[in-house]
């Protein structure tokens, strides 16, 4: 069985001048493709030319409406290129700064003379800056992350031999980065903080060392540290197992703290402290079905006995995490299938997964699908080309995830809620490299979250088709604009990867690194067409031999009931009540989707006595 590895590597770096274009966003319905296939293994061959998706989707994480396009206006400016086009692992770090005042921070990665660099670039209210060289010194530095408080501008990054960083300087945008550890500076690649307190100089910092979350916070601005690589309670080695790179993301708002934690064999958790810091809550999202201390290294998906590894329903470990004005939690993550055989000791995922990017806020029970890779073209497949250079290579880029992943949110002071995505482009034309583009896509809510508008994309024109676009990271404070920064070239995947042919399309070429300002009242517009949640009923539970399921506001529907494995049991016509018969099922938990003719959707849950 081939295996997704994480590789890494230096190139050069060039830098380019800066443009500034008014473009329109693509507005061109479609929907979810349906499917009738299982998603392929990492690194196998397509089929025909076409990628196929599950339809319906695992019951746990089920979209509540089929989204479709609409217009809207944004603002791009070019800030600087990179050559070490591999900004993530696996969930995007804030890269840029609303400051409040007008002006903007970005930072990124990028080659520095074969050491790694951290980018920057700063818009003073009227202007973008020519983007620096390495803001760290010419250190061997990545993954940075930037956030802007009362005594100055702060950066965090991974330094090659001495762990994590803290970089400082007191005018945002001018002058030398004053570089301190973060604590004893342990850490792996990958590190992501929040700036907190009642003077917004609490540093709130996460970090994966070996396969433990440590967390390390000061209250000085950095002077000092008061806890130094801690762990948090409810991450220990009897809630998980571990955390792997860059499976976490951060965020804070006075004295409250978040942390969300994902990963392919993880349960998605969020962690949440009132008070600074000192004392942490801690809610399942969703649960890993083979349960929170599944050890890769020596376990497997074989749930059968048949010697084979089952697919697992799970997370793409993508996890974002942002605290709206009225201290509530907004998480968002994408789905992915996982499978290990006997013997086997790393994970397999299914590149081809498009079962949706997932939301949930607290007080939901679990997450909602929201959105997913759209089949444009309304021909029941999302299209992918078979690589002419070798067919066992997968026909898009691979970046740990699906088809749909890599959110970023961002909340405005009316607590309208944006997600920015990275996600397949059936439109996109792919006669250049015969691989399948990605774009960025953006969604929206009015209302806390319960009801989506349709997705748009920043696809810049003329030549947008021909660009593959990721890693979008959107500023947590949305005002007129929502604020986004991500990576756009013209050869799909990067040049990290093992797929050979998109390294090698990658490799020594430059990518850019894009700014988009999107106008928010264009994208949150709930109307008549945008499709909300529906109040479902399920009595008794636990529930014996039978259960009555009411739906009212659904009607000439179609109920399937699934298991934890994402199998469908049962298809029933469902008329807004049905008695369902359950008295065949094993003892345990069964999972309601009911979808009308309209494609509204509802879930619930039942549980067999």
């Amino acid at each position: 069985m081939k295996k997704i590895l994480l590789l890494t590597m230096t190139v050069l770096f060039s830098l380019s001048a800066n443009s500034q274009t008014q473009n329109n966003l693509a507005g061109i319905k479609g929907k979810p493709a349906s499917v009738k296939m299982k998603p392929m293994k990492a690194q196998t061959a397509t089929t025909g030319d076409k990628i196929y998706v599950r339809e319906p989707m695992h019951p746990i994480l089920q979209r509540n409406s089929y989204n479709t396009h609409t217009s809207s206006t944004f603002t791009e400016t070019i800030l600087g290129l990179t050559q070490y086009d591999f900004q993530s692992y696996r969930s995007v770090g804030r890269r840029i700064s609303n400051n409040g005042d007008g002006t903007l921070s970005t930072v990124w990665a990028f080659d520095w003379v074969l050491n790694h660099g951290i980018g920057y670039n700063y818009y003073d209210g009227t202007n973008w800056n020519i983007a620096p060289g390495n803001i760290t010194t010419n250190s061997q530095s990545s993954f940075p992350t930037i956030d802007l408080g009362t005594s100055g501008e702060f950066i965090t990054f991974s330094e090659y031999g001495n762990g994590v960083q803290l970089g400082q300087r007191i005018t945002k945008g001018i002058g030398p980065i004053t570089k301190s550890s973060i604590g004893s500076g342990a850490g792996d690649p990958g590190t992501r903080f929040a700036l907190g307190g009642v003077t917004g100089d609490t540093i709130h910092v996460v970090t994966k060392t070996g396969i433990t979350l440590d967390y390390s916070r000061s209250i000085d601005g950095g002077l000092t540290w008061i806890d130094d690589h801690i762990q948090i309670p409810g991450t220990g080695p009897a809630f998980m197992y571990g955390v792997g790179p860059e499976e976490f993301n951060i965020d804070a708002r006075g004295d409250v703290v978040a942390v969300v934690i994902g990963g392919y064999t993880n349960d998605v958790v969020l962690l949440k402290s009132i008070d600074g810091g000192v004392t942490w809550t801690r809610t399942l999202i969703l649960p890993f079905p083979l349960g929170p201390l599944y050890n890769p290294a020596s376990m497997n998906t074989d749930t059968t006995g048949d010697g084979l590894g089952e697919m697992i329903s799970s997370n793409a470990g993508d996890v974002t995490v942002t605290i709206d004005n009225n201290n509530i939690c907004h998480v968002a993550f994408s789905h992915m299938f996982v499978v290990e055989d006997i013997g086997d000791t790393i994970i397999s995922y299914y590149p081809a997964d498009n079962t949706g990017l997932n939301y949930w806020h607290e007080g939901m029970i679990s997450p909602v699908t929201i959105t997913s890779a759209e089949d444009f073209d309304g021909n029941g497949f999302i299209n992918i080309p078979i690589n002419p250079f070798d067919s066992t290579e997968t026909g898009f880029g691979l970046y740990n995830i699906g088809l749909v992943g890599q959110p970023s949110i961002g909340i405005a002071s009316d607590n309208n809620i944006y997600i920015a995505y990275s996600a397949i482009d059936e439109r996109a034309d792919t006669t250049a490299w015969k691989t399948a583009m990605r774009h960025i896509f953006i969604t929206g809510s009015s209302d806390g979250g319960n009801t989506w508008s349709y997705s748009s994309t920043i696809n810049p024109s003329p030549d947008g088709d021909f660009q593959e676009a990721v890693w979008p990271s959107v500023a947590t404070l949305v005002d007129s604009l929502i604020h986004i920064i991500y990576q756009r070239d013209l050869a799909p995947g990067h040049s990290l990867s093992n797929n050979t042919t998109q390294a090698a399309n990658n490799i020594l070429y430059p990518s850019e690194i894009v700014y988009a300002g999107v106008l928010a009242n264009t994208i949150v517009n709930i109307n008549e067409t945008s499709i909300g949640l529906s109040a479902i009923d399920v009595f008794p539970i636990p529930s014996a031999n039978f259960c009555y399921i009411t739906a009212l506001s659904f009607t000439k529907a179609t109920l399937f009931l699934y298991d934890i494995t994402g199998q469908i049991l049962m298809k029933e016509n469902f008329n807004d009540k049905l008695s369902l018969n359950i008295s065949t099922l094993s003892a345990g938990m069964y999972f309601l989707d009911i979808v009308d003719s309209k494609e509204r959707r509802v879930k619930g849950k039942i549980i067999r006595e």
